[in-house]
């Protein structure tokens, strides 16, 4: 059976946590860097001279608070206060003013706590007891208020007056979330579960065994390869294990046996199929221990999230300890933008041929796109994207490339200038311009190298007279300029695989390189990908580092944020590179010197970088430390040496990152994109994309201004691309209005014709229903449909892990599937259609409604399982219907009222039809989806139920 209460167990199970494990067996561990780390590290280290540190050291153990083992079942008890409703957990903006008596009495105890340090704060926190009167029983606090209560304040970002403050700030927030995901993975806990070995397993899947347990491929969060499995054998239950070993058979019984554990990992999450009318079980493959273990065991298994991430993002922020106090500030909160030459066309040949390079055509294609005619839309392929259709880059797309050469081309040494900044909704290709910069700035060196090489031949042919005349283009300061390596990260795996796919259409295997962790398992990696990764020579299932020559050769390497710490962990970061490179300066001159011999000339290169750009795309879906995992690898505050130069691609008007702690998701959740775009600059006279105000995640009228002052892009550091290439026009609308300002415009030309096949299934699906609004100038070339349905809104969390994500909502589940038969019949594959519940537990009963119509190829998710994604037609499922649950919405940060940002999301997926099935009363209960529903009104596009109460008119 399914435990949803954390501290919930049966009778009959109680014994397993209490009594003490006699017997415990590691399970084989997951292939990890570590060992290809420390090979490269030793290679890239001059020897004898060990004057780094090794790579085994980076991971801040001290700083993590690990969870107990035993009792096995049990969290620890401070970390459980935080379900009371009790709870003091908060966060302090700004201590309120005292009154001068208050202060005079708060002096002892000040003075009591002022001997302790203030690292205090930091450490784990204290469970608090409220004091009790004792002259006074009658005025005792009632029962449930005396219990220990979790204190811990963490101070807000916007208050850190210091790098100190940023770090201590960032340090709780980190802690606080690891904890939070703790505790909720305390909700896959099972009990009475079969492990089943697998010894005859292929790839990655040798030697490992599987749990089935249903329902938890739904998860939020989600387990990923990495994360603990405990699996504690059950005393109370009869069972035997055998153990195999040649021709000798032990049998071992449990009942009278001391408590066995196994503690493994897990490898990766299977989803069950949909075989003969039924839904089979999930699976979760793990590390198991010697495939001799033949029986099946009956246990108790519980899931620990992995601590690397944790542990790169507290490295990440020693790095900024680190860090030189001018290089840390010029880097985190720049107050100045940066000095470039005003192009004016007379300047150096480079830049004009840059700005050529900037509107040249571009190799980058497209994501895949399901321009489907009337003719194919039964046999469209899945969409993707449609961002920025055509070869040709646009005005704004070109400035940034443009912005990218120009900051290349004339480098900075003093300081570490501000990242320039991509940012614009989804579809107006922001990945395209970002992946063109790439190509542009490996031509740029290509074609300065051609024309230096031409310039030198010429001059040294050139004879008058029998004189050679030498050029003076000899010392051409371009010939000083660095070699270019390129590091480009994303916060997810898919994010680089489609990154690394297009890149690939440009670059050869020995320029491009996608590094995977070693636990990554090869099923899950695109077959066309295998060219571009290196793996194990005497295990084909294992990733691993190329030698250190070819690694450094690579021009472009590719990464999820996360990872680039490896490249940390093998010694290839800018700072150590330039060590290496001095010492190796020093030691040639040593070798001259003993020699007797005399350099003619100078040694140039030793403080040149070897990563000379840093490209992070999705970047609004990674948290702050995360995006500082990758600016370890290359920023190097040496006073002398070339810096890098950073970019960051994404919108933060979409999905923020997932975080699961309310108390963190005020700070962590906001991205470093998203907090550099409300950064005032130059005093705060002027800003890059918008004056910094109060966040609210909730609040549509407190995000991002892009414009300020009627300016959208400012130079040197920001782009704010308009132009969507994805959809219909009509879908720009209110999303323009509601979430841009009114800015964007779309690539199509507008059309009235009403006779393509998506508009000719739209009128079925409005012939199925009534008009809300007969009088409205029905606009009938838009394919947009409001269907209104009056639900009933139910939970499953009883039966599922799904906790606050478990709602559904049978009426508008039944009204949707109707929708997709009607679809289907007028000719619309079902790979074309996708289906967007609000909480997981509608995604569930709409997947198992369809798979019974037969309609299972229908893809079916919650908002996040769409970022980045697009279908042709979308179908968007509201379910809530009861209003009396919108704060706990809020609260947990789930479904599709008070959400701007899943809301945008929602209405921006669609290429050719957008559906939406909905209560208009709750609707018009939220003031953005509000004004969706006038616009619906007044252009004939809601059908269905109005409402009794509605004041839309």
């Amino acid at each position: 059976s399914t435990i949803l209460a954390s501290h919930y167990v049966p009778e009959y199970l109680k014994e397993v946590m209490y009594l003490t494990v006699q017997h415990g067996y590691q399970a084989r561990k997951l292939p990890d860097m570590l060992d290809h780390c420390n090979r490269t590290f030793s290679e890239m280290v001059p020897h004898p001279a060990q004057l780094l540190p090794p790579p085994t050291t980076v991971f801040p153990s001290q700083e993590v608070a690990m969870v107990p083992l035993d009792p096995f079942f049990a969290i620890r008890p401070e970390i459980k206060q935080r379900r009371s409703r009790n709870s003091t957990r908060k966060i302090i903006q700004t201590p309120p003013p005292q009154s001068e008596q208050e202060a005079n009495s708060s002096q002892p105890e000040q003075k009591a706590n002022s001997s302790q340090p203030e690292q205090q704060l930091e450490k784990e926190p204290i469970p608090l007891k409220e004091s009790q009167p004792q002259q006074q029983p009658e005025q005792v606090q009632p029962q449930q208020q005396q219990q220990q209560q979790y204190a811990r304040t963490i101070p807000k970002l916007e208050n850190a007056k210091g790098r100190d403050d940023y770090l201590r700030t960032f340090r709780l927030l980190l802690q606080e979330e690891f904890e939070e995901k703790m505790m909720l993975y305390e909700r896959y806990t099972q009990f009475q579960t079969t492990v089943n070995s697998n010894p005859s397993g292929g790839g990655a899947a040798a030697g490992c065994a599987i749990l089935h347990i249903p329902g938890l491929s739904n998860t939020r969060p989600a387990l990923e390869p990495g994360d603990e499995v405990l699996l504690r054998t059950q005393p109370l239950r009869a069972q035997q294990l055998q153990w195999a070993s040649g021709a000798n058979k032990q049998k071992i019984n449990v009942v009278n046996s001391p408590i066995l554990q196994v503690q493994a990992q897990v490898v990766r999450v299977v989803r069950g199929t949909w075989k003969n009318g039924k839904m089979s079980d999930d699976k979760v493959v793990i590390t198991w221990l010697d495939p001799k273990f033949l029986h099946q065991w009956l246990v108790c298994v519980r899931f620990l999230p992995s601590t690397i991430h944790l542990q790169r993002t507290l490295e990440a922020l020693k790095w900024i300890e680190r860090l030189h106090p001018t290089v840390a500030q010029q880097l985190l909160f720049p107050t100045e933008t940066p000095q470039l030459p005003i192009f004016t066309g007379a300047e150096d040949e480079g830049d004009r041929n840059d700005l050529m390079l900037a509107h040249a055509p571009t190799e980058i294609d497209n994501k895949t796109a399901s321009m489907a005619t009337d003719n194919t839309v039964a046999n469209a392929p899945t969409t993707t994207s449609t961002a920025a259709a055509g070869p040709k880059l646009n005005e704004k797309q070109s400035r940034f490339v443009h912005l990218v050469l120009k900051r290349t081309r004339h480098p900075s040494r003093g300081m570490v200038r501000p990242p320039m900044i991509l940012t614009g909704p989804a579809g107006t290709g922001k990945t395209k311009a970002l992946l063109t910069s790439i190509i542009r700035t490996l031509q740029q060196q290509q074609q300065d190298t051609t024309t230096t090489t031409q310039n030198g031949n010429s001059n040294s042919n050139n004879t008058n007279g029998g004189t050679t005349t030498t050029s003076q283009n000899t010392t051409n300061p371009r010939l000083l300029l660095p070699k270019k390596h390129i590091l480009v990260c994303a916060p997810s795996h898919t994010a680089c695989d489609v990154i690394t796919r297009r890149l690939s259409k440009s670059l050869s295997k020995e320029q491009l390189f996608r590094l995977y962790p070693s636990s990554r398992p090869i099923e899950m990696v695109p077959v066309e990908l295998l060219p571009y990764v290196r793996m194990k020579a005497n295990d084909e299932t294992e990733f691993t580092l190329p030698p250190t020559q070819e690694l450094l050769a690579f021009e472009v390497i590719v990464c999820t944020c996360s990872d680039a710490h490896i490249l940390a962990m093998a010694g290839l970061t800018n700072s150590r590179l330039r060590i290496r490179r001095q010492q190796l300066q020093e030691h040639a001159l040593r070798i001259l010197q003993a020699g007797n011999m005399q350099l003619s000339g100078e040694i140039i290169g030793a403080e040149e970088p070897h990563f000379t750009h840093l490209f992070i795309d999705e970047a609004a879906q990674a948290t702050e430390p995360e995006s500082l995992i990758p600016m370890s690898v290359v920023v190097d505050d040496a006073p002398d040496s070339i810096k890098v130069e950073i970019a960051l691609a994404g919108d933060p008007r979409q999905l923020s990152p997932d975080v699961y702690s309310p108390l963190a998701a005020g700070d962590l959740q906001k991205s470093l994109l998203e907090r550099l775009l409300r950064l005032p600059e130059m005093g705060g006279r002027s800003h890059m994309m918008g004056p910094p105000t109060g966040d609210s995640w909730t609040s549509i009228g407190e995000l991002i201004e892009y414009s300020f002052q009627k300016k959208e892009d400012h130079d040197h550091l920001s782009v704010f691309l308009t132009t969507s290439y994805r959809g219909h026009p009509s879908f720009l609308m209110m999303p323009s209005k509601l979430f841009y300002f009114d800015k964007l415009r779309s690539a199509h030309p507008p059309s009235d014709s009403a006779d393509s096949i998506w508009c000719k299934a739209l009128r079925k699906l409005e012939a199925a229903s009534s008009i809300v609004n007969p009088k409205a100038d029905k606009k009938e070339s838009w394919p947009i449909h409001f269907r209104g349905v009056l639900g009933t809104d139910q939970s499953t969390a009883v039966e599922s892990f799904l906790g606050s994500n478990s709602w559904s909502n049978p009426v508008e589940a039944n009204e949707i599937v109707g929708i997709v038969q009607t679809l289907v019949s007028e000719g619309i594959s079902t790979a074309s259609i996708g289906i967007m519940g609000a909480f997981r537990g509608q995604v569930i009963l709409i997947r198992r409604l369809l798979r019974e119509k037969g309609l299972g190829a229908v893809n079916v998710g919650i908002v996040e399982d769409y970022q980045a994604v697009e279908r042709d037609v979308i179908i968007v499922s509201l379910t809530r219907s009861n209003s009396a649950f919108l704060n706990a919405d809020m609260e947990q940060r789930v479904g599709l009222f008070q959400q701007a940002k899943r809301m945008n999301v929602a209405l921006t997926r669609a290429e050719n039809l957008l559906v939406v099935v909905g209560d208009p009363a709750m609707m018009e209960q939220d003031d953005v989806w509000k004004q969706w529903l006038e616009f619906c009104y007044h252009n004939g596009f809601w059908y269905g139920i109005k409402g009794e109460k509605s004041s839309i008119s």
